[in-house]
């Protein structure tokens, strides 16, 4: 009985995924009629972006998936396919476990999600005269290993970045439940709380903004490098050191590296990491708790906001798709790569990404 309650609910969590896909797409009028996608096909709430890609009309979908940490292949590949047959577009999606000039060949939207990276000299020279390829994110937070800017450049393909503080997308809006969520898991209560957020402007107000709203009693900013004296001063009574510093501004070097680690098990605090370049090791030997407990290298994210829920992902890929769609119905139209950047820029979902 409790195993056919779990399936109902889960039926009903899809359906509710499902109905958020197409409203979103409907929201942001994307439209892929004729256009070839390459991503990937993931686990979990990232699967939605091959789905939603071929919801909006894509074909093909070129939809890459490998082993990994967050699952094994066929299995992904066997979850996506029976999704996609239920939403009836299962003959839009190709699965694929590498990227190679041949399976590229159709496809003139990329996006740079993770089993497509890296997104090489090879795979553009492979792409339609029409191509382009959608950041899934803020020009700041690609890594240049992840895309070579510079081939796409001289091969006249249009890059461009998706704006999260799109009133659509809102990304920045979700890290303050985000942070609400690591404290419940390792057990700090929000109200009445006391926290001091390590993070540059964007980020920290949102975090600071929904914290104080859930109950939080203070919630203290500093921008980083923290120094052992400004956490001399906000040390007393303090339950969290949250670190929240990400992409190219992440320092190259740690936000805490100041910081003693014993002067932060001696005030009880728990150190929580968004995104940062911080050493767990030193923090644990001083029997400091960690959230979350998997460290992650420099500019990456520890945790992402899909934890809260699927709509921080619906939301912002689909917002990417939007970007490659205005990219590529621009460069058909025979606008240059510029033009067609400044078309997508325009529409208040792109962002235009700085040269190399």
């Amino acid at each position: 009985m409790r195993q056919s309650a779990d399936k109902t609910a889960e039926a009903v969590r899809q359906q509710e995924v499902d109905q958020m896909m197409r409203s979103t797409i409907s929201a942001m009028a994307l439209d892929l009629s004729d256009i070839g996608v390459l991503t990937e096909a993931a686990s979990g709430h990232f699967e939605s972006t091959c789905l939603m890609a071929a919801l909006a009309g894509a074909r093909p979908v070129v939809a890459v998936a490998k082993d990994s940490e967050w699952g094994q292949a066929d299995e992904i590949v066997s979850s996506v396919r029976s999704h996609a047959q239920s939403l009836g577009v299962e003959d839009h999606l190709r699965f694929v476990s590498e990227v190679s000039p041949s399976a590229v060949g159709d496809c003139s939207l990329v996006t740079n999600l993770g089993f497509v990276r890296p997104v090489t000299d090879r795979v553009l020279s492979a792409l339609p005269a029409d191509a382009a390829v959608s950041l899934m994110c803020e020009p700041w937070e690609v890594r240049s290993s992840d895309v070579d800017i510079g081939s796409a450049i001289s091969r006249s393909v249009a890059v461009a970045g998706t704006n999260e503080t799109h009133p659509l997308v809102r990304t920045f809006e979700y890290l303050g439940p985000l942070a609400g969520q690591l404290m419940s898991e390792v057990g700090v209560e929000i109200g009445g709380s006391t926290l001091l957020v390590v993070a540059s402007a964007p980020f920290a107000r949102p975090i600071r903004r929904w914290l104080l709203s859930a109950g939080a009693r203070r919630v203290d900013l500093e921008t980083p490098p923290l120094t052992a004296t400004a956490l001399r001063r906000r040390s007393d009574g303090l339950d969290v050191l949250l670190v929240a510093h990400m992409g190219e501004r992440s320092l190259g070097g740690s936000e805490i590296a100041n910081v003693v680690p014993s002067l932060l098990a001696k005030s009880g605090a728990v150190l929580l990491v968004i995104a940062g370049d911080v050493d767990p090791v030193p923090f644990l030997d001083e029997g400091v708790k960690i959230g979350p407990p998997d460290p992650r290298p420099a500019g990456r994210m520890w945790v992402t906001t899909s934890v809260v829920g699927p709509r921080p992902v619906v939301d912002l890929h689909c917002a990417g798709l939007k970007v490659g769609e205005l990219l590529v119905r621009a460069r058909r139209l025979g606008l240059s790569v510029d033009d067609a950047v400044t078309c997508a820029v325009d529409s208040g979902f792109g962002l235009a990404v700085d040269a190399p």
